[in-house]
């Protein structure tokens, strides 16, 4: 199956996290994505990114400069010299790496939008400036700005947290589903140094997302500047059959509690439980995405 990362930009509106199908090469990730995406707007204004890579039950997060290389505007490759020289081999590697999601655009070819072609596409590069790297729960590495420990943010009173029913009625049965469903998630954060992405485990019940405290701590994350929380079904290799939500909204600490699902060690794991109440949803289906807001 094919191994996809998240990416986190920074919005007008707090972080913003989405799929991306990338490489690492040469001290950096690589992606690309449509030249008039969201996420290409939000790094030209704040050129800040963080890939997060999760594999079997660990990941790693890398947050750096990022830069946009788009053949329509040369000059903006003196940013990383390095990224501009090197960006015909990433970009042939990124093609030999998701064979099988170019075969996905073949069969959807009659129904590719312009922007999604290759001549509508530009190169991302982030660099590895600072690395967050957990396995089985645990920190086992960390560098720059996240070498030292912080603590964590203090617990928010009591408030009222859901999925904005006006929203949850405006998705479709598929879309609704991946909120209706506890599980997997990526959670994306503010810090002073950008916007930063974790894994973590959606109670849709409770609108929370569990996260690691350990990861919390050494991210220092600055929970008034809210969250995004991306689920996504992104299995088929079509574009035009992956769907995803991105909820973005207020966030805030409800406490902690021990994982216990991993083993005789997980009384020892703790897990910080986030709250989220909601301001809009992102939705995406196939070639189309689109923001609503709550009421």
């Amino acid at each position: 199956m094919t191994r996809f990362q998240h990416v986190a930009v920074q919005s007008a509106f707090g972080p913003h996290t989405t799929l991306v199908a990338g490489i690492e090469m040469a001290g950096r990730w690589w992606f690309t994505t449509s030249a008039d995406s969201a996420k290409v707007r939000m790094l030209r204004r704040h050129p800040i990114a963080t890939v997060l890579m999760v594999g079997e039950n660990e990941w790693t997060m890398s947050m750096g400069r990022a830069t946009v290389l788009d053949v329509r505007h040369p000059l903006d490759g003196l940013a990383d010299p390095v990224a501009a020289g090197l960006a015909g081999v990433a970009i042939a590697r990124i093609g030999f790496n998701y064979v099988d999601q170019l075969l996905g655009y073949v069969a959807d070819r009659n129904d590719v939008p312009d922007q999604w072609r290759p001549t509508g596409r530009v190169l991302v590069v982030v660099q590895h400036e600072h690395r967050l790297k957990s396995s089985n729960g645990r920190l086992v590495s960390a560098t720059g700005v996240f070498a030292d420990d912080g603590p964590l943010p203090g617990v928010a009173r009591p408030q009222r947290r859901r999925i904005d029913p006006t929203l949850r009625a405006s998705l479709t049965a598929e879309q609704g589903s991946l909120l209706d469903v506890a599980g997997s998630c990526v959670i994306g954060l503010a810090t002073a140094n950008g916007p930063v992405a974790i894994p973590g485990w959606w109670d849709p019940a409770a609108a929370a997302v569990a996260v690691e405290c350990q990861a919390l701590t050494r991210l220092r994350v600055d929970l008034d500047r809210g969250c995004s929380v991306t689920l996504d079904r992104s299995g088929d290799r079509r574009p035009s059959a992956k769907i995803g939500v991105m909820v973005r909204g207020d966030v805030s600490l409800l406490g902690e509690r021990a994982r216990a699902d991993r083993g005789p060690q997980a009384a020892t794991l703790a897990m910080a439980v986030l709250g989220v109440r909601t301001r809009r949803i992102t939705v995406w289906d196939g070639f189309g995405s689109e923001t609503r807001l709550a009421s």
